[in-house]
């Protein structure tokens, strides 16, 4: 969903710094819009940084999920204020690093274990996303992704359940 909180604006104005260092960068905007995506589109193009967005805007079926997730090197969560993200959840099962601020309980999920933590200010989030395509080819989060993709799967929840099940045996 393309909401106001999740930081669409911010993401944006951070654009133009990655920009003249990786100007080839491309940004998947990915959601069924809940709001107007007329003023960030005007933003883009003032910024001259429409030509590195990508919207997709509709709702994004279960079984299309994939794909989008797979289309990505980094999945970037400029969130304003959150309390946890299902994104997040689907980013950690599809093992792709994350670029979150430090709202609300993203910053207690994402660490420097699996992603970079950014401030929630254009000019921070530059910086992150920059450390991110510098380290597009390293492998650095990739066993913590896949020990939290383990440890949070339906299987390991299924077991858990059933353990505490047989407390009250």
């Amino acid at each position: 969903m393309i909401r106001k909180y999740k930081g669409i604006e911010l993401l944006i104005k951070s654009l133009p710094k990655v920009k003249s260092k990786y100007p080839e960068s491309k940004f998947l905007i990915v959601g069924e819009p809940y709001i107007s995506t007329k003023e960030y589109k005007l933003l883009a193009k003032k910024l001259q940084v429409d030509d590195m967005l990508i919207f997709e805007e509709r709702f994004i079926k279960t079984d299309s999920i994939p794909k989008w997730f797979n289309a990505c090197d980094y999945v970037i969560q400029p969130y304003l204020k959150s309390t946890q993200s299902g994104v997040t959840s689907m980013a950690i099962n599809f093992t792709k690093p994350i670029v979150s601020t430090d709202a609300g309980g993203l910053k207690e999920v994402v660490s420097d274990k699996i992603g970079y933590i950014s401030k929630r200010n254009h000019k921070d989030l530059s910086n992150k996303i920059m450390d991110a395509i510098e380290n597009i080819n390293s492998n650095k989060f990739e066993i913590n992704l896949k020990y939290l993709k383990e440890k949070y799967s339906w299987e390991n929840f299924y077991k858990m359940f059933l353990e505490s099940i047989k407390i009250f045996d």
